[in-house]
């Protein structure tokens, strides 16, 4: 995160989306670690487990309100076969996958 905060400020200074996607927790991070970073993010695109594993949620629709209720704007959660929830403060649904 100590990383991640200045680079982006800076990047919301110049007005720029700010996209963030994670691989896993490789140095244990918790919500708590990350929740300033988050709170940069305009889209957000965790796998589930994943997600699950930073929230401590398992309910799509409440990992979904926890990464809201950090700053998220935009939470895609990539949900396998089943495509991607995408939830915002004004609308949820499921995107199906590509076969």
């Amino acid at each position: 995160e100590d990383l991640m905060i200045p680079l982006f400020e800076r990047a919301r200074e110049k007005g720029m989306l700010i996209c963030a996607d994670i691989v896993g927790c490789k140095r244990g991070e918790r919500l708590e670690d990350i929740q300033k970073a988050l709170s940069y993010v305009d889209y957000f695109f965790p796998n589930y487990a994943e997600a699950a594993e930073i929230t401590g949620r398992q309910e799509l629709e409440e990992i979904a309100e926890t990464l809201l209720n950090c700053g998220v704007r935009n939470v895609i959660i990539k949900i396998g076969k089943r495509g991607c929830y995408i939830r915002n403060r004004e609308e949820s649904f499921t995107v199906p996958a590509f076969s």
